[in-house]
This record gives C-alpha cells, sequence and structure tokens, in this order.
C-alpha cells in the first residue's frame, strides 16, 4: 500500500486547481478504479467553513493524508493478494467555498455524495448574467444574479397541453442535441418565461445568460456579448420579435447569430429565443433550417378543460372557467371571469 502510485499522484496534486477531479481521473489508469468521478461544491454562504467540512468528512472517513489545510483519504479493501483501492477523497478550498472530489466506484461515491447532502444541506440556486444594455461606447451594462431555487414558481408539464414529455426530459433532449436553437412562440402570459426559468435549473450549464432588451438585442455589439458566454454555456433570449425578422429587413444581428450558430455545435453553446409573435410568417426562414433549429413550440391558450388540469398540477383548487380560452397567466391567477374580461379590454385600451 505504501508504494500505490495513486498515493503518491495525490500527494503532488495542486489543491486550488479548478480542474482537480478533471486531472486524477485522467491519470488514474495507475490504479484498478471504477467508475465515476463527482465534485461536489459546498458553499460558504450556506455558512459551511472549510472546518466545519473537513471535521465531518474525518468523522466518516479515518485520513490517510492530511495537509495542514486539505482533506485527503484513500480506502482500501483487502483483495486476495493485495489491497484494492476503492474510494478516494480529496477537498480543498476554491476561496470560501469548499470543494470535495470523489473518484471511485459508483456506490462509494453515492455513499459520499448521500453523506454530504445530509450534513451540508445547501441553497440550490443558479447564477444568471443579465444583459440590460449596450452603452454608446460599445461596453456592456450587464449583472449577474443569483436565483435562489425555493423563491421560483417552476413550470409543470400539465400547464402546456403540446408536452409529451417531463420537463426533465424535454430539457434533458434539447441539451443532447447536435442542433442548438430552440425557439417559444406566443402571446404574452402562456408561461413562456416560466419554462425557460425551469430549464435554466435543470439545464445542467453554470454559464447562463439572459437577455430581453430590444435595443441591446438590435445593436451590432450584442453578437460580441453571446460570444463571451462561451462553451458550455444557456443562452436565453426573450422578447425577440426584431431579432427573429428576415434579414431583408435590416436585420443584421440575425445574419450575425446565424454565422455563430452554424459554428456552435462544438461548443454546446444553447441558445433559447422566445417572442410574442403569433406566427412563423415574420421570421427569418434561415434559422428555421434543420439541423440548426431543434424545434419550435407554439405557446397557445386553454381550453376550460386543460386551464383545469394546469390548476390541479399547481396545488390549486378547480374553478368554473366560462370563456372559449384563457392563457396560462389567467389560469394560475384566476379571481373571477368578470375579472379577466374586465383585465383583458383594459389591456386593450378600453376603460370600462
Amino acid at each position: 500500500m505504501k508504494n500505490d502510485p495513486m498515493i503518491k499522484l495525490v500527494q503532488t496534486i495542486d489543491i486550488d486547481s479548478v480542474n482537480l477531479t478533471q486531472w486524477i481521473w485522467a491519470n488514474r489508469s495507475s490504479v484498478d478504479l471504477a467508475t465515476e468521478s463527482k465534485e461536489f461544491k459546498i458553499y460558504s454562504k450556506d455558512n459551511h467553513s472549510f472546518k466545519n467540512v473537513v471535521t465531518k468528512l474525518k468523522q466518516h472517513y479515518p485520513v490517510s493524508l492530511a495537509g495542514f489545510d486539505t482533506f485527503r483519504h484513500i480506502s482500501y479493501e483487502k483483495g486476495y493478494e493485495d489491497y484494492i483501492p476503492k474510494l478516494y477523497i480529496v477537498s480543498g478550498k476554491i476561496g470560501l467555498d469548499t470543494v470535495v472530489h470523489v473518484i471511485g466506484s459508483t456506490e462509494a461515491v453515492m455513499e459520499v455524495r448521500e453523506m454530504l447532502k445530509l450534513e451540508f444541506p445547501t441553497r440550490e440556486s443558479i447564477k444568471v448574467k443579465t444583459l440590460h444594455a449596450i452603452n454608446p461606447n460599445g461596453s456592456f451594462d450587464a449583472a449577474s444574479h443569483e436565483l435562489i431555487k425555493d423563491n421560483q414558481i417552476f413550470a409543470k408539464s400539465e400547464f402546456y397541453p403540446w408536452l409529451d414529455k417531463s420537463i426533465e426530459d424535454f430539457t434533458a433532449e434539447f441539451m443532447a442535441s447536435k442542433s442548438n436553437v430552440m425557439i417559444f412562440i406566443g402571446p404574452p402570459g402562456g408561461g413562456k418565461s416560466t419554462l425557460l426559468r425551469t430549464m435554466m435549473f435543470m439545464s445542467g450549464l453554470t454559464k447562463i445568460g439572459k437577455c430581453d432588451n430590444e435595443a441591446a438585442i438590435a445593436h451590432q455589439g450584442f453578437m460580441k456579448w453571446v460570444r463571451s458566454m462561451g462553451r458550455d454555456s444557456l443562452l436565453v433570449i426573450e422578447d425577440a420579435a426584431k431579432l427573429l425578422k428576415p434579414r431583408d429587413k435590416d436585420n443584421l444581428t440575425m445574419s450575425d447569430l446565424l454565422n455563430y450558430t452554424d459554428g456552435i455545435v462544438a461548443y454546446n453553446t444553447k441558445i433559447i429565443i422566445s417572442t410574442n409573435l403569433e406566427s412563423l410568417s415574420d421570421v427569418d426562414e434561415a434559422i428555421l433550417r434543420t439541423g440548426r433549429l431543434h424545434a419550435v413550440h407554439f405557446f397557445s391558450k386553454l381550453n376550460s378543460e386543460q386551464a383545469n388540469t394546469a390548476r390541479a398540477a399547481a396545488s390549486l383548487p378547480p374553478v368554473e372557467f366560462t370563456e372559449k380560452s384563457y392563457s396560462l397567466a389567467e389560469v394560475l391567477n384566476f379571481t373571477t371571469n368578470e375579472d379577466i374580461l374586465k383585465r383583458r379590454k383594459k389591456s386593450l385600451g378600453f376603460i370600462s
């Protein structure tokens, strides 16, 4: 065991490397080690200090190797002729947060994961980089903000009659697709933003960008911001009617976007474009090309049966709907049919 090459490997690693797990995994061939490699981040913002994490790890796993500010553990099982490595745990600090790297059998890695989840509950959240505007000098007015899962209203598949699968599977299919563009189209209140937000959480990506400013989208510098998101990213573009216009209507951003989407397959950049247009008649046909476009989804209004199905999915009681159709927003925020009619007249400019 003293001559085990993996011990020597662990002794030489850079504990502050953000690619620590990948580095060990790439060099694992010197040992008989299967089959999982996982990284778990424990956030200091949830009041979990590195010292507390190391203390708990030591309670659960005897320390084979330890440094002053690191936790390193190798677990062995007795074989017929020698000790067989089962599990490697290497933990260290990146900034104020703690990162625990686990490599070993699937069973062993999942055991560590469950222990970490139990001992260190965290707020599930994502960070979204939002482009608010592009300044006259070409610089970006952008900011990152955190969306905490517990504070969000998430979409249900029952909200969308056209959706024949779970939202998890719907998202996973798009993430795995070789086509990198998806379009949501339909009038306001149809649940497009709710589904977009849900997909952000389910995407599994850490680089997420969002823009809903028409002036910024139409700006000649917009594609520079899109490219800045880099590989393995998700970009959500809302209120994008001008972006989707045919190029013969002075839509230079569309030309740049088409060129970009032809080259992003290898970078796994996913783009979801949402618009309040009611049909595809005003959309540039080139963006709809097979291979470039994963799918177009129309968000139509719900009939009374579909409306109560959506309410049931949201744990809301059934109501009597008397109008022919309702937007998802009207269904989930229903008061009375009379009130909905008044709000519709007001939105059209009628005062009663």
